[in-house]
């Protein structure tokens, strides 16, 4: 699904496989452009006992891998 515009009535306008399609929206999130934030963790390095890197801190992904990674990390911890 591609996004055609935002209107300034809060629609959301799309489209998919060539049909157009309209979501009415109260409020409109743009989440653009993926890096890698791992300041908490440079800034916790040395400090503290145990310490991971998951999640974005590691590498821009989907919030999936981040829980599975936070799942492992706690049956370590």
């Amino acid at each position: 699904m591609k996004l055609d515009r935002i209107t300034e009535e809060s629609a959301v306008v799309c489209n998919k496989d060539g049909q157009r399609q309209t979501f009415q929206a109260g409020s409109v999130v743009l989440a653009t452009g993926m890096k890698a934030n791992d300041r908490l963790y440079k800034e916790l390095e040395g400090k503290v006992p145990e310490l991971y890197k998951i999640g974005d801190a590691l590498q821009p992904r989907r919030v999936l891998d981040a829980i599975h990674e936070g799942e492992a990390v706690a049956h370590l911890i």
